[in-house]
């Protein structure tokens, strides 16, 4: 493969990856926890990262509406337990988009309600960039709150998809 076509076949994933993650956070559901992020952040000892997920009900797949297909206005989250602890999430908005893979890299808890996580997008990839995150987590649902990609900008602030100015969706746990 030349480097032009590598070069075009890396823009194409950024590009791919910037719709999905616009397109996520597109999708407009009522708020379904106070969106403030000033909490204190209150490790546990002793736990890792799926044991934080275990506790957090946060194993399966998260839907905006989980009686409709994935959809660019219906992301849907399918979160894994790999080997030895590790965590693995799937953001899909259909078949005609490439899936988001974000492994999960460490996790504490940030309130009763809140999980403050760090994480690998898209690992192995001309787009492997590392983010922060803070998901608001209530029954059977999930709500990314805050999102800063490692060394640049923030996405989501205060539950509000910057780039769009829109709520980022609740998402309720399917099945």
């Amino acid at each position: 493969m030349s480097i032009v076509s590598r070069r075009w076949e890396c823009f194409g994933k950024r590009i791919a990856a910037i719709i999905l993650l616009i397109a996520a956070f597109a999708a407009t559901a009522a708020a379904a926890t106070d969106p403030s992020i000033e909490l204190a952040k209150v490790p546990v000892a002793d736990s890792n990262v799926a044991d934080l997920y275990r506790a957090f009900d946060l194993f399966g797949t998260f839907a905006a509406d989980c009686g409709r297909p994935p959809s660019p206005s219906n992301p849907y989250v399918t979160v894994s337990e790999q080997s030895a602890g590790g965590v693995v999430e799937e953001h899909t908005i259909g078949a005609a988009f490439a899936a988001n893979r974000y492994d999960v890299l460490s996790a504490r808890r940030a309130g009763n309600s809140r999980l403050d996580v760090t994480v690998t997008f898209m690992p192995g990839t001309d787009v492997e960039v590392r983010q922060s995150l803070i998901i608001a987590v209530g029954n059977r649902t999930r709500r990314t709150i805050f999102n800063r990609i490692e060394g640049g900008a923030v996405m989501v602030h205060h539950g509000i998809a910057l780039a769009i100015g829109k709520k980022t969706p609740v998402l309720t746990k399917c099945g």
